[in-house]
Order: structure tokens, then C-alpha cells, then sequence
């Protein structure tokens, strides 16, 4: 990683741990003297080493011109180069026992503010807070059999960065952000607000799906000009609830396309009550090729049928036209009859064929055009005989009467 070949420059640069001496000047090797005793050669300097301060512990060396504050066994310390580097190294690989040894503390009561060029930051759990017992590994490296380095699982599980603020936390990135791990959970105490200027997606699985989504609330609200809903399998809505569409704009319309089948089937009772007109159109088509159908029976192409109780059809402001051969603009040789209000009529290309009886079958229609009524009992109304008689009387009169 980056920051690891960060950190083994820097301490490339740094005296190493147990140089408890230093000269003042590194000349150059004994081979580079003078080879006869009657020449006199210039020492070849390289690089000059200056001890500032030799403590037991503490050394402070100027090196080609960078200053080293570091610790003579473990070294760790403060590096300022000639270039203008500052360098903090914290910790060593083995602290002795301190668990709580190789933090950087910053104690700022003025506030700290940093401006500069990139950041690179590598964290890792603390092995020594796993040894006392808190909530922390670190991630260790061994040689293992074949020579290459081996990392355990030490150092995942424990926290590695961790911030607290009292007051709000503001960040902006002009550029990307990426957020990765192996489980992220934003909490919000009271309002969670996600706001993007172009567009949202949520994706869980793959490229292609196939992850789950879950979302719980007491109440969700989509406000939306255009709904699109893509379900590939199943979609099922469980529970017991409530479900109201309110269209107060009269071009609200509902549209229901496609080559599927709708299966309604409730133990319940179904109410539909329609303010217009309603109009009811079935093809009898053959199902496609390969599909099952809904409906097993293909002769009958509508068929409404009560199990229990009786069928009313009833019309309060008009009359009742049933046409058989025809459609309904049609049926009376072009556009709707006047028929009388409380009417019934019926219209036949054929014929009418009409029985009542338990055993009594339709009869046979000897021609087109014949209405056929067989019965057990045929009762006539005295007034309906009278009726048919006048009509037959006046019509005969109106016959012979003289031009």
C-alpha cells in the first residue's frame, strides 16, 4: 500500500534504533588514502553528520542538512528535512508492555486547521488493546513455510479510526467519494436526507441484482410524476391492508396491457359501482402457444354464473336489449332503436327458442326467423286474451274498410 512504503522511506531516513554514538564527520574509507607516503590526496566527503544533542535515550542529529529528534532504541521521533518535510513517527514495533504507547495526543483548546496537498491514512487496530482486553487486534505479519508473508485476520475487527464531535460536522469533496466495507449503517438520531442532483440508485447484490431491500417505516410516501415498476418473478403484497386510489383530475386513467391472465378470487363480497358507462368487450381468442389458460372451457366465451341466491338485471331509466347475431348498434338495422323505457327486447339473427320445465328441452326451430315456446303448463292472462283479440279486430276492420 501506499502508506506502507510511506513509512519505510521515512524510516530509511531516520537513524536507526541502537546507534547510541555517531561521529561528527563519516570520512571516507581507509582505501581512499593517500597510496604513496609523498602525496597528499583531499578527503572525499559525502556526508556530514553533526550530533547536536547525545542523550541516553534522546539524540538530536543534523543530517545533510535535516534534523533528527529520535529515540536512540526505538526510534521513533520528530524529522524536519531540508526540503521542508515534517516528520512524525510514532510507536515502535515492540513497546515493552505499554498498551498505551505510539499515539500521536493533539490537545488544541484554539482549534486546528490544516491546508495543504493530498492525505493518505492507514489505521489499524491496536494489538495491545486486544491484550487488555478491549475491542482490538492488530493486523500481524509472519514468514510463513514457502518464505512469503502471510497477514492473520487480526486487526478487522476492532475499531481503527474513531471520531467524536460536539457540533455539527461539515465535509465537501469536489470530486468523488467512495465509502467501502464490509458493513455500513448510517444513523440518524431524528432525519436521515439524501439529496443528489441528478439521480439515486439503490443496488444490493451484483451488477445485475439479485440482493434484497429492505424497508420498514410507519409510513412511506412516494411523490412522483412517473412511476416505473420492473418485477421479473413475484410480486406479493401480505398483511391486511387498506387500499385506496384517489383521482380528483377527471384524465386520471388506469390501463392494464399485456398478454397475461388476472385471476381475482376473494371470499369476500365485490362491489363495483361505476359513474359512466361501462362496456365489456370479449374476444374468445385461443390462448398463445406453450401458455396454459386461465379458462378451461373455450366454447363459452363470457359466462356469468351464481352458485347461490338469485340474478337480478334490472335498469331504472331505460330498457333491457338483448341482440343475438348482431352488435347493439346494428341490431335494429343501424343505430339504437327508441326503445320504451321498462322495456325488454331481443333481437335474434335466427331464431328464439324459450322452455320452462325441469324436463322440458329447447325446441327445435323449424325455420329462421320462428319463436319457439315449450312449457309444462302455459298460462295466458284473461286480459292479455283480450288484449291480443281487440288488436286482431281492429285490424281486420282497418282491412275492409271501404276506400
Amino acid at each position: 500500500m501506499v502508506a506502507n512504503k510511506f513509512d519505510q522511506k521515512v524510516l530509511g531516513g531516520i537513524t536507526p534504533p541502537g546507534a547510541k554514538t555517531m561521529s561528527e564527520k563519516k570520512k571516507t574509507p581507509p582505501d581512499s588514502l593517500p597510496s604513496k607516503p609523498d602525496e597528499v590526496q583531499e578527503e572525499d566527503i559525502k556526508t556530514e553528520i553533526y550530533v547536536l544533542i547525545n542523550g541516553k535515550r534522546i539524540q538530536l542529529v543534523e543530517k545533510d542538512g535535516t534534523f533528527h529528534l529520535a529515540n536512540k532504541d526505538k526510534g521513533h521521533g520528530i524529522s524536519v528535512t531540508q526540503k521542508g518535510d515534517i516528520i512524525m513517527v510514532s510507536g515502535s514495533p515492540s513497546n515493552n508492555g505499554d498498551v498505551c504507547g505510539g499515539r500521536i495526543l493533539i490537545n488544541a483548546r484554539g482549534g486546528q486547521m490544516y491546508k495543504g496537498g493530498a492525505i493518505t491514512v492507514e489505521a489499524s487496530a491496536d494489538e495491545g488493546q486486544a491484550a487488555s482486553g478491549q475491542d482490538g487486534a492488530s493486523t500481524t505479519e509472519k514468514q510463513g513455510t514457502s518464505g512469503a508473508t502471510e497477514s492473520t485476520e487480526a486487526g478487522k475487527t476492532g475499531v481503527a479510526c474513531s471520531h467524536l464531535f460536539y457540533g455539527d460536522h461539515h465535509e465537501e469533496c469536489h470530486g468523488n467519494i467512495h465509502l467501502r466495507g464490509k458493513n455500513i449503517t448510517l444513523d440518524a438520531v431524528e432525519t436521515l436526507t439524501l439529496i443528489a442532483g441528478t439521480e439515486i440508485k439503490i443496488q444490493s447484490g451484483p451488477k445485475s441484482g439479485g440482493g434484497d431491500i429492505v424497508v420498514k417505516g410507519g409510513q412511506v410516501t412516494l411523490d412522483t410524476d412517473i412511476l416505473v415498476e420492473k418485477v421479473g418473478s413475484t410480486k406479493i403484497i401480505d398483511g391486511t391492508p387498506e387500499t385506496t386510489r384517489v383521482g380528483y383530475d377527471p384524465r386520471t386513467s388506469e390501463n392494464t396491457l399485456g398478454w397475461f391472465n388476472v385471476n381475482t378470487n376473494i371470499t369476500g363480497d365485490y362491489k363495483l359501482t361505476v359513474g359512466g358507462c361501462m362496456e365489456t368487450q370479449v374476444i374468445g381468442a385461443a390462448p398463445p402457444t406453450g401458455v396454459l389458460p386461465l379458462v378451461v372451457n373455450r366454447l363459452v366465451g363470457y359466462n356469468l354464473s351464481v352458485t347461490a341466491g338469485s340474478m337480478n338485471l334490472s335498469t331504472l331509466a331505460g330498457s333491457a336489449l338483448f341482440s343475438f347475431g348482431f352488435n347493439a348498434e346494428n341490431a335494429f338495422g343501424g343505430g339504437l332503436p327508441d326503445l320504451i323505457p321498462g322495456s325488454f327486447d331481443i333481437k335474434a339473427l335466427a331464431g328464439v327458442g324459450i322452455s320452462a320445465g325441469e324436463f322440458v328441452s329447447l325446441p327445435e326451430l323449424p325455420s329462421v326467423g320462428k319463436v319457439a315456446i315449450s312449457a309444462i303448463k302455459i298460462m295466458v292472462p284473461l286480459f292479455l286474451v283480450a288484449f291480443f283479440l281487440i288488436i286482431r279486430k281492429s285490424r281486420v276492420l282497418k282491412i275492409i274498410k271501404p276506400g
